[in-house]
């Protein structure tokens, strides 16, 4: 299931929030091969950006 985005008011200071799935990182190393499926788990993670793309093209159907 996708996480949905984090929505804040513009302006913000998001600098002190970190993301860390400690049950991913007990269950898989933190790779090359992990880094973007990793960080889709995160609420600041774009669906729409860039590297979305490109990970769903690298993903076998």
């Amino acid at each position: 299931a996708r996480t949905p985005a984090l929505v804040v008011p513009t302006g913000t200071d998001m600098t002190g929030i970190c993301f860390r799935d400690q049950l991913c990182l007990n269950s898989y190393p933190l790779d090359r091969n992990m880094v973007f499926d990793y960080f889709a788990l995160s609420s600041f993670y774009d669906w729409t950006c860039n590297n979305e793309q490109l990970r769903m093209r690298s993903t076998p159907t």
